[in-house]
């Protein structure tokens, strides 16, 4: 039939890091390493559909703890501007050595808004599909949307982290509670969502682009008794008095904020 695709295929370890892969004739991905960004060698093989025999080299690396692996198809670089230009690898490549990006959202939001700034007043020229990974070791990650049903995801991922652990329920009432306070009042577009446990320790950290806001500053916490709060939530009083440890930063420009629990 004259048919023909090109295919990246990558199949990654989460305990390890270890990622293998193969790449028939489709845009070589990048790898985005302790701050530096570089083409994922070999060098593509031949589309498939082709030849009977594309002869594909495989390759082989290890994703450390905040690595990241970007995926785009031809429609990013050879996205043409008023001046017949071509987007081109170069600039890709250039645009994430200067974002640095450390997680998926950003990644793929820098080219996409990067591509169509580039081509803007031109018609599109094919279709523009981009898709990163980061690895976040033995962490679980989930990137959230700002609704209140998403608490779900938080739920079941923190009592996976800690099953059979009655500490784990009491964490969770803190972990509402902030998550409700994002949805609510935050703005966000998105919220990153983090669970780690291990050593007797929980780990939860919820990550959000909505307006700066430190929940522990002082004036900000509640003046009232623990058991004076509302129905509607317990507030900062109530993190404060589950959470063995709750810190929040500004950076990036998203609000971090992080809670540890015993269990």
């Amino acid at each position: 039939e004259g048919m023909f695709a090109t295919v990246f295929a990558l199949i990654i370890d989460p305990k390890t890091g270890v990622v293998r892969y193969a790449n028939a004739g489709h845009n070589a991905p990048l790898l985005i390493s302790g701050g530096e960004v570089s083409f994922l060698i070999p060098e593509p093989g031949i589309a498939l559909g082709l030849f009977e025999n594309a002869n594909i080299r495989s390759g082989i690396i290890t994703l450390k703890q905040g690595d990241g692996i970007l995926l785009y198809t031809d429609g990013v670089t050879e996205a043409v501007n008023t001046e017949k230009a071509f987007y081109g690898a170069d600039r890709l490549l250039s645009l994430l050595k200067e974002t640095a990006p450390k997680e998926s959202s950003v990644a793929v939001n820098s080219v996409k808004n990067s591509v169509e700034e580039f081509f803007s007043g031109c018609e599109q020229f094919d279709d523009i599909t981009v898709l990163s990974l980061f690895y976040r070791g033995g962490e679980t990650v989930f990137e959230l949307k700002p609704a209140l049903e998403e608490f779900t995801t938080v739920k079941q991922t923190v009592l996976e982290c800690c099953p059979g652990n009655s500490n784990a329920k009491k964490a969770l009432l803190a972990c509402e509670e902030a998550f409700v306070n994002i949805v609510s009042y935050s703005g966000a577009s998105h919220i990153i969502f983090s669970c780690s446990a291990g050593n007797g320790i929980l780990s939860v950290t919820l990550k959000d682009d909505g307006v700066r806001f430190d929940p522990f500053a002082d004036g900000n916490a509640p003046q009232k008794d623990f058991d004076s709060f509302d129905t509607g939530g317990m507030g900062i009083g109530l993190i404060k008095q589950i959470a063995e440890k709750a810190e929040w930063k500004y950076e990036e420009e998203n609000n971090v904020l992080t809670l540890t629990f015993k269990t």
